[in-house]
């Protein structure tokens, strides 16, 4: 039955206007950089976060770090059709020569660029350092059922995030966090609070951990 669910939440993902509008946008702007088809969107990583959000139906998600907003529209799409739950975005636009990521980002494009108006309802994109925006961000919305890491991968940012957002995770939120091989901060983390974790085969680099050992799918 699950397995059922997840098929049927896949092809649902693969069948939206939305994707494909924005992948054509994004494969405009970035020209031969980007996918050729729309099939390397829907890969592992991005079927996770619609799929997870479809399933666990969170009322507030956080994330840091978007670039283009691939992750951010997936997340908005799910909230959209559960017609419940926003989400909170925190991003430090590139500079030339400092962090940059044209090869996602264009230079003098807005972060979340691949994200449509008609999903915006749903979205707070913050503008500025996560080391200055997190915690205020967390602060103000108290409880989180999702939090998303993917921005700056280094091990001492990657455990501070993840340090900062579990105590505002709800009794049954997940922590997720993207690039986990760079370094062993998702490894130790999950060690020092002691809950089992989540790697699927097909997205290596993606780990998950739930505040709560028994949280499941609703």
């Amino acid at each position: 039955q699950q397995a059922s669910r997840l098929s049927r939440q896949e092809e649902e993902l693969r069948q939206t206007n939305v994707l494909r509008a924005s992948a054509e946008r994004y494969r405009a702007m970035l020209g031969h950089q980007a996918a050729p088809t729309l099939e390397p969107v829907v890969n592992a990583t991005n079927l996770w976060c619609y799929v997870a959000m479809r399933l666990l139906k969170p009322t507030t998600v956080v994330e840091t770090g978007c670039a283009a907003g691939w992750s951010s529209l997936l997340f908005l799409l799910a909230l959209e059709r559960n017609q419940h739950g926003s989400l909170y975005t925190i991003d430090l636009p590139p500079v030339a020569g400092q962090l940059s990521m044209a090869w996602s980002l264009p230079e003098g494009v807005s972060a979340g660029f691949c994200v449509p108006e008609a999903l915006r309802g749903r979205w707070t994109l913050i503008r500025g350092d996560v080391r200055q925006e997190l915690l205020p961000l967390l602060e103000r919305v108290r409880s989180i059922d999702v939090f998303h890491h993917d921005s700056d991968h280094s091990y001492e940012h990657m455990m501070w995030e993840y340090t900062s957002a579990w105590p505002h995770l709800s009794p049954h939120g997940i922590l997720v966090s993207d690039d986990i091989g760079w370094n062993t901060a998702f490894w130790d983390f999950t060690t020092a609070v002691r809950r089992p974790f989540i790697i699927h085969r097909s997205s290596i680099n993606m780990g998950a951990v739930a505040r709560h050992p028994a949280t499941s799918y609703r």
